[in-house]
């Protein structure tokens, strides 16, 4: 593929791939950062994001700790495009999905990817944008 595969990674897709580097989701992240993978975000998708890795049920892992939890709010804050929402979604019964929802339509993404079966996945597009697993992401773009 020639251009940047952009992408959005919501949060328990990108926390998956933290715990286990070995799954679809780790190898998603092995593409952002090997730069085949343009990673998009938003101010409140960070937010969601770091609150979820100092929840005590992730930080039981191990190499969940400080010192990984700042290299990884410095990868989101200095090293993805961050868009700024001009648009309000509330499709999501799960109001913190909405933001990932807003950042995907604003990017102009490839796709949005999730594991969120019963908010998101059952959404399936969004302005022409799917909504996959990360598995249907690694198949799709080949990563």
């Amino acid at each position: 593929m020639d251009s940047l595969i952009r992408l959005i990674v919501d949060t328990n897709v990108f926390v998956s791939g933290i715990i286990n580097k070995n799954g679809y989701p780790g190898r998603i992240l092995q593409a952002v950062r090997s730069g085949i993978v343009e990673l998009i975000t938003s101010d409140a998708m960070i937010d969601e994001l770091l609150r979820v890795l100092n929840y005590p049920r992730i930080r039981k892992y191990s190499h969940v700790n400080d010192e990984l939890i700042r290299s990884v709010a410095a990868l989101l804050l200095y090293q993805t495009e961050r868009v700024e929402p001009k648009i309000h979604i509330e499709l999501s019964k799960d109001p913190y999905d909405n933001c990932f929802l807003e950042a995907a339509v604003t990017g102009k993404v490839n796709a949005l990817i999730t594991g969120d079966r019963s908010h998101l996945l059952v959404i399936e597009k969004i302005h022409g944008i799917p909504i996959i697993t990360a598995r249907q992401c690694v198949n799709r773009f080949n990563l």
